[in-house]
């Protein structure tokens, strides 16, 4: 067996060690200097290039050699990966046909696992809302949840405020902002518990109520919770600190239109 398909090549371990200490273009080099990569290799590699360098074409390019030598599980996850890169590339239809490869497959395991299926249903649901097919994407987010809350183990609490968060944006599109409020809050309150003080998602999940607190017209609430998501994000640029600046802003408007 050629020593790139070892879990501890050299270059492998090397890479590794980048990514521990945040080094993502170290870690893409060593990996890339790997002699016939693997399944495993090649989807850390596109991974690395997607997250952390966003070079989305050079991602699909791992994932895609990875599935043309993946078998069985490995070939599923592989779908996942696709997916998840042609969804950042807003290519909604190839993404769904991915995640559905990959759903297939693990509804099929003799032994389910539970958490790969919630996560390929998270997948469905987002592009699905992505191209405004509502109803596919609350069934997608519902299937997710009730396998995140009562199967996957073990639980874990922020995949699952994820999920709440998926479905109350989903319902607030739909228009009915009572149970999007519920979902919201019950995100907010999961975050809140379970991120250390200062996580950026704690922020991210008070400013996501007060929105929907606003799309209830409780603008006293809504502008409570977006005052209290800024003093949790930190100052500069960060997304969720702009998006709540951008919140308040909406109110701002609102209530000055509703004084003429």
């Amino acid at each position: 067996m050629n020593s790139s398909f070892s879990p501890n090549s050299k270059d492998e371990l090397e890479a590794d060690e980048h990514i521990r200490h945040g080094h993502w273009a170290l870690a893409v080099d060593a990996l890339a200097r790997i002699e016939n990569p693997n399944v495993r290799v090649l989807n850390k590699h596109g991974c690395l290039l997607r997250e952390r360098l966003h070079d989305t074409q050079a991602a699909l390019e791992c994932h895609q050699q990875a599935l043309a030598q993946a078998t069985d599980r490995g070939r599923a996850e592989t779908f996942i990966f696709l997916g998840i890169v042609h969804q950042d590339s807003k290519e909604y239809a190839e993404a769904i046909k991915c995640y559905s490869q990959a759903l297939q497959w693990f509804e099929k395991e003799p032994n389910k696992d539970p958490a790969m299926i919630a996560r390929c249903l998270v997948g469905l649901g987002n592009a699905h809302w992505a191209r405004r097919e509502l109803n596919e994407a609350l069934a997608c987010a519902e299937r997710a949840l009730v396998l995140r809350e009562h199967a996957v183990q073990p639980r874990n609490d922020f995949d699952i405020a994820a999920c709440l968060g998926n479905m109350g944006n989903i319902l607030h599109d739909q228009g009915d902002y009572a149970r999007a409020l519920t979902c919201a809050r019950r995100a907010a309150e999961i975050i809140s518990k379970c991120a250390p003080h200062g996580d950026p998602r704690i922020g991210a999940a008070l400013n996501n109520l007060g929105a929907m607190y606003q799309a209830c017209g409780d603008y006293v609430r809504a502008r409570d919770y977006f005052q209290r998501a800024l003093k949790v994000l930190p100052d500069g640029d960060h997304p969720h600190r702009k998006s709540t600046l951008n919140n308040i802003a909406r109110l701002n408007e609102i209530e000055n239109n509703a004084r003429k």
